[in-house]
This record gives structure tokens, C-alpha cells and sequence, in this order.
């Protein structure tokens, strides 16, 4: 009579408490690698915006206390980080404001100013809260359907955003925003239409809703066909405590493009 050996093994139940336990330890690794990732990051961001704010003083002390209209004043050049610069020598005390964003992590921020020395996370008041460092597609304002970087059609160079009709309620990026009872978020851009173009105010606007439950707290309608840029503003003050508010483009016609340049987004 043959003999057979009794093989030993592992069973169904050893065999998924093993795949859980590996899945478990890979989580945790991807974990801790976007930890280190997005410290490293900050690290970089804050080292960089020392280094500016020191040339922006270095600056002002050899122009009798004036601050630089723009970066370019201080012969800043950088591929990797984002910067927002503002500055006004007319009033008393003389101000300037920089928030800084590097482009492979949109939503780290750190700003100075003249009335905050040390560097501080977030973006500084009146800075612009979604700089596009054009024509780089991971800060567009708005991307996903419908949206298109075009470069042979714009307000200021290189390029500019293209809303394809059907297209409504794309959100900006990095929205929604938070703010204080009282304070106002301010959309600005630049805006032109196809002449064909047959949007409606209905979803052809600039739309403000909650975060929560979607629910419309106010919009501006763009109002017609503009075949040259034409500059658009609207507003929206924030009246409720701890509610965070979305803001939106959209185009809703059934046919002609809207494009968008110089858009830009503050809290004040």
C-alpha cells in the first residue's frame, strides 16, 4: 500500500489574514511617504520666501523704504515655485504682501508681508488665491471637463482658459474658501465670447454656493456676447460663521467657447 506524505500548507483563512496584514503595512507607507512628501515641500516653499523677503528688504532699504512694484524689480526667477506679489509706495505706512505655492503642491502656502515678518502658513490678505503660472495645467484656475489651456488666444501672454459650451459649474481650484463673517471674496478676470455664442444667465455666470449642500448663496451673470476681453468683477460677503463657500464659472450655451485670462480671486 503507497504511503502519501500529509502535506503542510496554508489555508484560505492564513492566506487572507496575510493579504490584509501586507495591505494594512502598504497604506501606512503610502501614508507616511505623502507626509514626508508634502513636509518636504513646506520646508522648500518657506526657505525660498526667506530668501525673497530678504532681497524685497534689501531692496526697499536702497529705495528709501519703497518696495518693489513687481518681482521683477528684484531679478526673481524660480520654476518651481509660485509667488503673488503685491505692493503700494502711495500709502503710509508703505505695504507690500507675497504668498508663495510651489506647482507640485497647490494647496501649501506660506505668505510674508510688510506688516508679517515671520513666515506664516496660508496667503496673504489681497493676494491673489489662485495665481496660474501660466501655461502650467496643475495651477489652472478651473481644469476638468470642458477646459482647455489655449495659447492663440489670450488677454495677457501666454495662454488663456477655454470654457467649451454645455460646460456649467466648474469649480475654481482650491475652492471652497473660508472666511469671516463680513469679509468679501472678490472674482476678477478678464473675459471674451464666440460671436456665435448663446449662453444664457441662467449657469453663464459666476456662481457662489455651500460647500455643504450645493445650496446658491449668490452669482453674477456675465450678460451677453463680448467679442473682445472685457474686465469682469463680482463679489460675495460672507455672512454665515464656519461655512465654506464654493465659487464657479460655467458657459451654458449650446454653442461658442468662452475664454478666461487674468483671473484673479482675494478675500479681503
Amino acid at each position: 500500500m503507497k504511503q502519501w506524505a500529509k502535506q503542510s500548507g496554508f489555508t484560505i483563512v492564513e492566506l487572507t489574514i496575510v493579504i490584509v496584514v501586507i495591505a494594512i503595512l502598504a497604506a501606512i507607507s503610502i501614508v507616511g511617504y505623502v507626509g514626508v512628501k508634502e513636509n518636504a515641500v513646506a520646508s522648500k516653499i518657506q526657505a525660498e520666501l526667506t530668501q525673497t523677503k530678504d532681497q524685497i528688504s534689501l531692496y526697499a532699504a536702497k529705495h528709501g523704504g519703497s518696495y518693489p512694484d513687481n518681482l521683477t524689480d528684484i531679478e526673481l526667477t524660480n520654476s518651481d515655485v509660485v509667488y503673488d506679489y503685491a505692493s503700494d509706495n502711495t500709502v503710509s505706512p508703505k505695504f507690500y504682501a507675497l504668498t508663495a505655492w510651489d506647482t507640485t503642491a497647490g494647496n501649501i502656502q506660506y505668505y510674508v508681508s510688510s506688516t508679517q515678518n515671520a513666515v506664516t502658513k496660508g496667503i496673504a490678505p489681497g493676494n491673489n488665491l489662485i495665481p496660474w503660472n501660466e501655461p502650467d495645467a496643475d495651477t489652472q484656475p478651473v481644469s476638468g471637463s470642458g477646459t482647455a489651456i489655449v495659447t492663440n488666444t489670450y488677454y495677457s501672454s501666454p495662454a488663456s482658459m477655454r470654457l467649451a459650451p454645455g460646460n456649467t459649474n466648474r469649480f475654481l481650484r482650491l475652492s471652497p474658501f473660508t472666511a469671516e463673517v463680513g469679509q468679501v471674496l472678490t472674482i476678477t478676470f478678464r473675459m471674451k465670447t464666440d460671436s456665435n455664442w448663446d449662453g444664457t444667465n441662467s449657469m453663464s455666470k459666476v456662481r457662489f454656493s455651500r460647500d455643504t449642500d450645493g445650496g446658491l448663496l449668490g452669482a453674477c451673470s456675465y450678460n451677453g456676447v463680448k467679442t473682445s476681453w472685457t474686465e469682469f468683477t463680482c463679489n460675495y460677503t460672507f455672512t454665515l460663521e464656519g461655512v465654506p463657500v464654493r465659487a464657479a464659472l460655467g458657459n451654458d450655451g449650446s454653442v461658442g467657447n468662452i475664454w478666461f485670462d487674468d483671473i484673479y480671486v482675494s478675500i479681503k
